[in-house]
């Protein structure tokens, strides 16, 4: 993971947009694939993301990361789990950046939902360590509550690695 070049846009901002550029993503591409998804659900149900297609694993993240704004729940961030998987470096790392942005800037459903998120997805993963530690680095301490409530399967060092040495 690359360590934090500037501040954490809110998802959604004209700084969020430059960072799609970086990694090959036009918020209209985006803007019109989130903005189709209420046109095809109705009151009644829920939108089916088996019909949403990408042209690149980077649009699809940017999808799922503005859809989760709009609709909290991790069953968006499980899908987004997929473009980690499919996705190169760049887009491992801007995914960790929206995640550090959900946390920071909420609102709270949307943060609620990334830590679970981060929790189940990401920290009960072979990557667990690196992702924490870069989340530690791109979130101000003020704003680790949620992190480390969510860190329960992050090993020991990972989450200490200044402090004290593991009691086991």
């Amino acid at each position: 993971m690359s360590d934090p070049t500037s501040p954490l846009p809110q998802i959604g901002s004209r700084e969020w947009d430059q960072e799609l550029r970086n990694i090959g993503v036009d918020r209209r591409e985006v803007d019109a694939e989130v903005n189709a998804v209420p046109a095809t659900t109705d009151a009644e149900s829920e939108f089916d993301p088996h019909e949403l297609l990408f042209a690149t694993d980077a649009e699809a993240a940017a999808v799922w990361v503005m859809l989760h704004q709009r609709f909290p729940s991790y069953g968006i961030l499980m899908y987004l789990r997929m473009c980690w998987s499919h996705g190169d470096r760049a887009v491992q790392d801007w995914m960790v950046r929206q995640f550090a942005a959900m946390l920071m800037h909420g609102p709270a459903p949307v943060a609620d939902s990334a830590a679970y998120g981060l929790w189940v997805d990401y920290f009960e993963s072979p990557e667990a360590s690196q992702v924490f530690t870069t989340l530690t680095l791109q979130l101000p301490q003020s704003r680790w509550d949620r992190l480390l409530g969510a860190a329960g399967p992050v090993p020991w060092d990972a989450k200490h690695r200044d402090s004290a040495p593991d009691p086991r």
